[in-house]
């Protein structure tokens, strides 16, 4: 009976957790290719969970790499986390604008959009840092680490 109760307690504690929820999984873009109208990896001035927080852009991709930088991204290893959306998106993000004046954010600890009327909306998926970086590193030229906690 107590193994019983235990296992009741720890099945409630992992759903209510959103334990279940996380899984492995490639990133699913919010429009397709096609709809692109530009690229861009962003850096933040200082690192802070506000999604808000000032950033500059660091770079434009080139259209001819657009293809090139999504297949880069689906190959990264990720997943979908909790059941509540993260707060921020990470250092540098890549900011996708969509022709309908979507834009979708990309962080390594979090995505989401910005709905043409301006409204923010975050997500629950996560890239692998390690492999995120490699990706934006690859896109800058220099080496981009993940920042450490400190």
């Amino acid at each position: 009976m107590k193994i019983r109760i235990i296992g009741i307690i720890t099945l409630v504690v992992c759903i209510l957790s959103g334990c279940f929820l996380i899984s492995d999984e490639p990133y699913t873009f919010r429009q397709e290719f096609e709809q692109i109208v530009s690229i861009e990896i962003l850096k933040k001035e200082y690192d802070s969970i506000s999604p808000y927080t000032p950033m500059h852009v660091v770079k434009t991709v080139e259209p001819t790499m657009h293809q090139e930088l999504i297949n880069d991204l689906l190959k990264i290893e990720g997943s979908r986390i909790g059941m509540e959306p993260g707060t921020g998106f990470g250092v540098y993000i890549i900011r996708i604008t969509y022709k309908d004046g979507e834009i979708e954010m990309l962080g390594d600890y979090n995505n989401g959009y910005i709905t043409p009327d301006g409204k923010l909306h975050e997500d629950i998926y996560a890239f692998d840092s390690d492999q995120y970086y490699q990706v934006i590193s690859n896109y800058l030229g220099e080496v981009i680490t993940p920042p450490t906690l400190g």
